[in-house]
């Protein structure tokens, strides 16, 4: 027994030398430390959370290239040891900071590759936004502290070449009127506040304070002032005051329900421009009856919608409508069933396009609807319920070489960016693909003459409310970037140093930068070299 023990023994001796060659060699991997400073006051900051993530592992196996995690010490201080030699990014995350990459030229944007090469250790700094807010209170006419209203900080932004909102937070009053809005990352801001009504249900028109309301002193956004949030700060004493405005109860009833109870009403500004989905003011509905009301409707210009779920098939219906605020209105809407929308799909020139790889969608912009189908081998496809409304069309799998040239529903010729069928969705959608897409590539400078690293490239039609021409692409650190898929027409291309999500899809942003844009025209099959001056950031982010 004990001979066999020894013999062991002897045998993990054997094999331990074995053991340590064949582990990892340390001095063959490479180390990245650094410091995190609030980009505002320039004090370290710690328990940020890092994460460093291999940059190829998009194209990789995910579940093969694990992410490493460290957080920084009370002098906002971290050290990654024992890192594989390759390409990294690096991210940062914690409460009350704008969650954002190395090298990051913006929120949202990809940062700077990181290169780690063996035996070497990289040090940097990084440097992080605080997050700001805003807060007030909210008032009646009477000047008195509303409890339970909704308030919500909006941004504007463009996209597909329209302007529309999001809100970043929001957050009900107490019961002395007060409101914070935390965690926004800098920015210009719309606050508003969503003031409950009270009014009895039999009430007729009659003036009070509810509703919404803009700060300062608006009833819609048009009219709103913007504030302006700088990194880390706080803007108090934002109060919103609500006057008195005629209001009245719309009613009305809904024709053709479905077997269903699930049906849904509600009242939306008639601007599609600003899809304020998550203001509109929803129905009392009576499903015994088919019977609705809407209480503490102000004058204006709206539409009326009606949705009804719970079966295999949509039932909508739409009406624009005036409010007058003078009188009760009764509506009736008469429930239609979603359509089937047919299409097909034609490649036009020389192109082996598998059309199966290829999928047809649809987004609406004020209410989020979306369908989509995928295309079958012969290009046909098939879009079910697809509700009548204004639509966002997109094609995905096309390959960099390729190009939406033409969308016609029937025989009426639409951009894809703004397809109506509203009154023809029982016809055929017949989309063109084009294998002859034109391509741009280049790089950016600064003004040392230098490659421009994380840079925006955008490519801006002339065509500029055709939201499907638009491109952008990000300089990599040598300060490249190419363009593919581009539609043939005259563009004008700019390189941006840090701009807001979409803000070169705004004209009035625009109209700052024509003269550093450089204009180019492509045509199909056309291939442009260029070289792009960035131009700076105008303000710290």
């Amino acid at each position: 027994m004990n001979l066999r023990l020894l013999f062991n023994f002897f045998l993990f001796l054997s094999v331990l030398p074995c053991s340590v060659a064949q582990s990892a060699d340390p001095s063959a991997k490479a180390a990245l430390t650094g410091q995190v400073l609030n980009a505002v006051t320039g004090e370290p900051v710690k328990k940020f959370h890092m994460v460093l993530n291999n940059a190829d592992a998009a194209e990789a196996d995910q579940g093969s290239t694990p992410s490493l995690t460290v957080n920084t010490d009370a002098e906002g201080r971290f050290t990654f040891e024992s890192v594989e030699p390759g390409s990294y990014r690096l991210a940062a995350q914690r409460n009350g900071f704008v969650t954002t990459e190395y090298g990051a030229l913006g929120a949202d944007r990809p940062g700077t590759v990181l290169v780690l090469a063996s035996g070497h250790k990289l040090e940097l700094t990084m440097k992080v936004v605080p997050l700001g807010a805003i807060s007030g209170r909210v008032l009646d006419a009477d000047g008195d502290a509303v409890s339970g209203a909704v308030v919500s900080a909006i941004r504007s932004f463009f996209a597909n070449g329209k302007r529309a909102i999001e809100r970043l937070n929001r957050a009900r009053t107490n019961d002395l009127g007060e409101y914070r809005l935390y965690d926004l990352p800098p920015g210009r801001y719309f606050i508003a506040a969503a003031i409950p009504n009270f009014m009895p249900a039999a009430s007729a028109s009659s003036d009070d304070d509810t509703g919404l309301i803009y700060y300062q002193n608006a009833t819609d956004l048009g009219s709103a002032s913007p504030l302006d949030l700088s990194a880390g700060s706080a803007l108090s004493g934002i109060d919103l005051f609500a006057a008195k405005v005629r209001r009245t109860t719309l009613n009305g009833t809904i024709l053709n329900p479905p077997t269903s109870n699930s049906v849904m009403v509600y009242l939306m500004p008639r601007d599609s421009s600003l899809p304020l989905k998550f203001i509109r003011q929803d129905a009392e509905y009576h499903p015994e009856t088919g019977k609705f009301e809407i209480h503490g409707v102000a004058a204006g210009a709206y539409v009326l919608v009606a949705n009804a779920s719970g079966t295999s098939r949509r039932f909508s219906a739409r009406q624009p409508l005036v409010v007058t605020g003078a009188e009760t209105q009764d509506v009736a809407l008469a429930l239609s069933p979603a359509l089937d929308l047919h299409g097909h799909v034609r490649v036009e020139g020389q192109s082996v396009l598998n059309l199966s790889n290829l999928e047809v969608a649809l987004q609406s912009g004020d209410e989020g609807i979306a369908a989509s189908s995928q295309v079958g081998p012969d290009g046909s496809f098939t879009i079910t319920n697809v509700v009548p409304n204004n639509y966002v069309l997109s094609v995905a799998g096309l390959p960099a070489t390729s190009y939406l040239k033409s969308v016609r529903l029937g025989e009426q010729e639409f951009p894809p960016s703004d397809i109506d069928l509203t009154h023809s969705a029982s016809a055929v959608l017949s989309i063109v693909v084009s294998a002859a897409a034109g391509q741009v590539s280049g790089v950016v400078m600064n003004d040392k003459q230098q490659p421009a690293a994380g840079a925006l490239v955008a490519l801006v039609p002339s065509q500029r409310q055709r939201g499907d021409l638009y491109k952008t692409a990000t300089t990599n650190p040598a300060g490249g970037f190419s363009l593919a898929g581009i539609a043939p027409g005259d563009y004008k291309l700019f390189a941006w140093q840090g701009i807001d999500t979409g803000a070169y899809q705004d004209p009035d942003f625009l109209k700052r930068f024509e003269s550093q844009g450089e204009p180019l025209s492509l045509v199909e099959n056309g291939s442009r070299s260029v070289q792009l001056k960035i131009i700076p950031q105008e303000t710290p982010y």
